[in-house]
């Protein structure tokens, strides 16, 4: 082994208190794939899987032998960055990536980062442990941002790499925990969206390239190679798993390789898919294929919202696609957003229309809101126009909402859906996640439970809208609705902790931070 690799890249997930079921880090996984195959090696360490604060990692593990610290970050957790920094050994160089080090780069490099890695980085991450192991200049690194006499630089950027060239990464530290603890297992087949909605980072994050997608061949070989390690159900991860050639043609190929492999009749899977590319011959083959779940970004009832949030499905593809998946019994976990700060009373009443229209849909409760991030048009036209008084929280923007009553109608949602979190989340992750469950049945066993909530939820938005003038004091008025309904969430809660025994699981999550 060469001088040089004495010391070696730790890459570390941190672990962020999360209303989400930990998963595992495929990028991570990319890089050290990457590292790997130019003979350097790495470790991966999962705070968040491993259930492991960052103080306790910090004051345990030996930094000697270490390179430098790359941290996966997000767009809300900088403060939980600059925490861990402050707990390592001084001169330890830290690096962030991933969505948060792409948006909030500059501070990021504000907090202590040494480094930010920007966008993808299969091969940036090389030039960053030559620039470390000082084979090259900090101006020869691509893809990242660092701060020269207090000011911040860009490098140039590599063009994106095509999706069959990754290396693989069959050596996956966490496998057999994610199956053990009933985790979908994730694979991603394909990266970008040609969407164009206000709301969404993807296409900044992608700059260069809207969307690729890797072979046929190439995801079959690795939903095989994992069906042997013992992996049955899947997550892809892909921001739009249907795009560009993946046509009605596509799907029937995509089929009928799965019925030449081992796997067959075996395996469930879950992806993200936009309203506007679902046909029934497509997800007749999906379906067929293992298809159980989907991600669909509705966004929202009302026509006038869509084309203000810039969704390229109308109000009838939403409809045509929710119609297409009852058909083959495919559960809808709906991206949803009933706020932003042009919403009135009309879209709030269309909107309650549309849900009483489709109860089958999957949904976090009925409160939700546009977050204006960094990266988005959306929060870039939030930043502009409420200037004087915009400020963030968990890394997006804050904004009034212009309808008094609408605001109104925002806070008191926004309460009932903070006093009833927990049962949301512990009710859908296990299909929203999802978990690994043993066939399909076992889902619509939390799905009825499911849809039992989501009528107590539509009854309650429907009361608030048609007292919301006569309505003095919120608190009181969601304290006195729950407490109607107090039978009727005991008698779920304990079905839903049955469900939970009865499918040897553990519910890990918290109340969500975006609540706040």
């Amino acid at each position: 082994m060469n001088s040089e690799n004495l010391k070696r890249p730790l890459f570390l997930v941190l672990n962020i208190e999360s209303h989400r079921t930990p998963e595992e880090n495929l990028g991570i996984y990319y890089l050290q794939a990457a590292l790997k195959d130019e003979g350097i090696d790495s470790e991966y360490r999962d705070l968040w899987l491993e259930n492991i604060d960052s103080k306790e990692f910090s004051t345990s593990y030996d930094f000697s032998k270490t390179l430098f610290v790359g941290i996966s970050g997000c767009l809300s957790n900088v403060s939980e960055v600059k925490e861990f920094i402050d707990l390592l050994p001084k001169g330890i160089p830290v690096v962030v990536g991933g969505y948060g080090g792409t948006f909030e780069y500059e501070a990021l490099l504000r907090i202590g980062c040494e480094v930010v890695m920007i966008g993808e980085g299969d091969k940036a991450i090389i030039d960053l442990c030559n620039y470390y192991f000082g084979k090259i200049d900090i101006s020869d690194v691509h893809n990242i941002a660092y701060l020269k006499n207090g000011n911040v630089v860009k490098n140039d950027s590599y063009p994106v790499v095509d999706l069959n060239n990754l290396n693989n990464i069959h050596e996956r530290k966490y496998l057999s925990q994610i199956i053990e603890s009933k985790a979908t297992v994730n694979v991603i087949s394909s990266k970008g969206c040609y969407g164009s909605c206000s709301f969404c980072s993807i296409s900044q994050f992608y700059c260069s390239y809207k969307w690729r997608e890797m072979s046929i061949k190439n995801i079959v070989n690795i939903l095989e190679y994992l069906y042997l390690k013992g992996a049955r159900v899947f997550k892809f991860v892909d921001d739009s798993f249907l795009e560009g050639s993946r046509d009605d043609e596509w799907c029937k190929q995509f089929f009928e390789a799965i019925c030449r492999s081992q796997i067959i009749d075996s395996i469930l899977f879950r992806i993200s898919i936009r309203a506007d590319q679902v046909t029934d011959k497509r997800i007749k083959f999906l379906a067929e294929s293992g298809l159980f779940a989907v991600s669909c970004g509705i966004e929202n009832g009302s026509q006038s919202f869509l084309k203000r949030i810039g969704k390229k499905a109308s109000f009838l593809d939403n409809n045509r696609a929710l119609a297409i998946f009852e058909r083959y019994n495919i559960f809808v976990q709906a991206g949803f957003m009933l706020f932003d700060d042009k919403t009135t009373m009309q879209e709030l009443y269309e909107n309650l229309k549309f849900f009483k229209e489709h109860r089958e849909i999957i949904i976090k409760g009925i409160f939700s809101e546009t977050y204006a991030a960094e990266g988005t048009i959306f929060g870039k036209y939030i930043k502009r126009k409420y200037k004087e008084s915009t400020f963030k929280i968990n890394g997006n923007y804050q904004y009034p909402i212009l309808d008094p009553s609408a605001q109104k109608v925002y806070l008191i949602l926004k309460m009932y859906q903070k006093k009833n979190s927990a049962l949301y989340d512990k009710l859908i992750d296990p299909i929203s996640a999802p978990k690994a469950l043993d066939n399909k049945e076992k889902y619509f066993q939390f799905y009825d439970l499911y849809k039992v909530v989501h009528e107590i939820d539509i009854d309650f938005f429907e009361k608030v809208l048609s007292k919301i003038d006569e309505i003095e004091d919120s608190e009181i008025f969601v304290d006195k609705f729950i407490l109607e309904k107090k039978k009727d969430f005991g008698i779920i809660n304990a079905a839903v902790d049955k469900l939970y025994r009865d499918n040897q699981m553990i519910f890990t999550g918290v109340v969500s931070k975006f609540l706040e």
